[in-house]
């Protein structure tokens, strides 16, 4: 049988009830949004999410005596939208100017936050996504474009924080980033997301042979110069492999990015 803790018996040895109060309202008009908070840009994000997993009454927004939204403003207009309940606290000495300070400290889960997360609990997909990062030293950024798509997910970083990373098949990883290693001694930006995301594009060409560009760089690395931009870098890279080539292969103009 599942125990479950019951704090007031404990209350002596570690905790005491706390006097800030949350409040559940349903008249939203009673609310303000301020024009000294930050945009609510995203609370379309906040509100999808939420469909998935309803944690609202465990994330309160803080208002102030004049109902102002400190803290809080995307949660609210996502479950207004929805048509659930707002839970909140009032802070009766706050006032709104302090809605920077309470978000200078804030910050958001990244990729990597997600990736360890799912690790942790045991998706084996996301160890592996870790390990090709600290292995090859490269970001996540570009080992995540080693991902598919599930139905529904329009992004790799989707993807992971959703919990849905799951790598591609038709791929040997470890053989590209292998190969990618070559590339170091010649260019101090090999690491950099366009320079890997570039090679990507010629590598997965079906004629590409990797000891042929392997023997081009070794012997014309100076052709190549750092490109601002993923197709401008795949160009510069295929002058490289073309170079005096008798087998030139051509790239379409849809490159990875």
């Amino acid at each position: 049988m599942e125990e479950t803790l019951n704090v007031t018996e404990k209350e002596e040895t570690f905790a005491t009830e706390s006097k800030v109060k949350i409040y559940i309202a349903t008249d939203y008009s009673e609310f303000v949004l301020s024009e000294f908070n930050r945009e609510p840009g995203h609370y379309k994000k906040v509100m999808e999410s939420i469909k998935e997993n309803d944690y609202t009454q465990f994330q309160p927004i803080l208002v102030n005596r004049k109902m102002e939204i400190v803290d809080g403003q995307n949660r609210f207009l996502a479950c207004k939208e929805l048509g659930l309940p707002i839970h909140f606290i009032v802070s009766q000495d706050i006032n709104i100017y302090a809605a920077a300070d309470i978000n200078q400290a804030s910050k958001n889960w990244n990729a990597m936050d997600y990736a360890r997360h799912y690790s942790t609990r045991g998706r084996k997909s996301y160890t592996r996504l870790l390990d090709l990062i600290h292995k090859y030293d490269q970001r996540i950024s570009v080992v995540q474009s080693f991902g598919k798509l599930s139905e529904g997910i329009k992004s790799h970083s989707e993807s992971i924080k959703k919990g849905k990373f799951e790598f591609k098949e038709d791929i040997d990883i470890d053989a590209f980033f292998e190969h990618m290693l070559v590339f170091d001694e010649y260019y101090p930006f090999s690491k950099r997301e366009k320079f890997v995301k570039a090679m990507l594009n010629l590598y997965l060409h079906e004629d590409y042979e990797p000891a042929k560009m392997e023997s081009k760089v070794k012997y014309n690395s100076g052709i190549v110069k750092e490109q601002p931009r993923v197709d401008m870098m795949t160009e510069e890279l295929l002058k490289l492999y073309n170079y005096k080539s008798r087998k030139p292969i051509l790239l379409g103009r849809k490159y990875n990015r």
